[in-house]
């Protein structure tokens, strides 16, 4: 995936029972989730959102025709996980509107990437931009979602080591551009993912902000390069090429 070079940062807020806070004063605000999260999200607001929507699929086909469904809102709040994080990203960047984005698990790096990634003919595609304004990150909402599923993450980093063999040797053989400095800093970023081990396989406080930070440092280091050659190698392609026959999604 190319990525534009022009990141800027997205603030990043960390506590308990941040999720009460999510229905901004009395705008219109559209909510982005799945049913069974907000079966259980649901409580913890202070009032009803002006308009819910619930995500089943991310095909472009049904992401186009159900965002132009949806009414006149002031703004979008996306939680959950990666589907419901990119399909507020895509109603935010169609209208132009500012964007709230709270993940429900830590298993990918969705919520601080600024392309929204659709569904065609069965594979990936990435198509337009929105910045969130902030990611809200609810140590109790993550904490609610079972472990295997927020330390899966790691996967995200853990790529580093096989995107970072793939990309020398495509340098050494083919000419790619590669750059010392950004394989560096990604390698440290493995040394950090090590270091925190303990707490990010229980998924505790500490552990949900390192995986939310080292996705923040991953994401810069790929903006900075234009592409994602720093944390994405062979091991990526698989995955998709699986997906892809299978018809499934697959956790990290």
């Amino acid at each position: 995936m190319t990525k534009s070079q022009n990141y800027r940062e997205i603030p990043r807020r960390y506590g308990n029972g941040l999720f009460g806070t999510l229905c901004p004063s009395d705008e219109r605000w559209l909510f982005v989730t799945m049913q069974e999260l907000w079966n259980i999200a649901q409580k913890q607001l202070a009032k009803t959102p002006f308009a819910m929507h619930f995500v089943t699929t991310m095909s472009e086909d049904s992401v186009e025709s159900s965002e132009q469904e949806l009414p006149q809102v002031d703004g979008v709040v996306g939680i959950g996980g990666g589907s419901c994080l990119d399909y507020a990203k895509y109603v935010a960047w169609k209208r132009n509107i500012p964007l709230i984005l709270a993940p429900s698990i830590v298993s990918v790096d969705a919520c601080l990437t600024d392309a929204v990634a659709v569904r065609r003919d069965g594979r990936v595609h990435y198509m337009g931009t929105a910045y969130p304004k902030e990611v809200v990150v609810d140590f109790d909402l993550i904490g609610a979602a079972p472990a295997e599923l927020n330390r899966a993450g790691a996967g995200d980093i853990l790529s580093i080591h096989t995107a970072l063999f793939d990309w020398n040797l495509s340098h050494e053989r083919n000419g790619e551009a590669y750059d010392n400095q950004i394989a560096e800093e990604s390698r440290h970023l493995l040394k950090i993912l090590s270091e925190n081990v303990d707490d990010i396989r229980d998924a505790t406080p500490d552990g949900i902000r390192t995986l939310i930070e080292l996705f923040w440092s991953e994401v810069v280091l790929c903006y900075r390069m234009g592409n994602s050659r720093p944390e994405e190698g062979s091991e990526h392609f698989w995955a998709y090429n699986l997906e892809f026959l299978t018809v499934r999604s697959f956790a990290h």
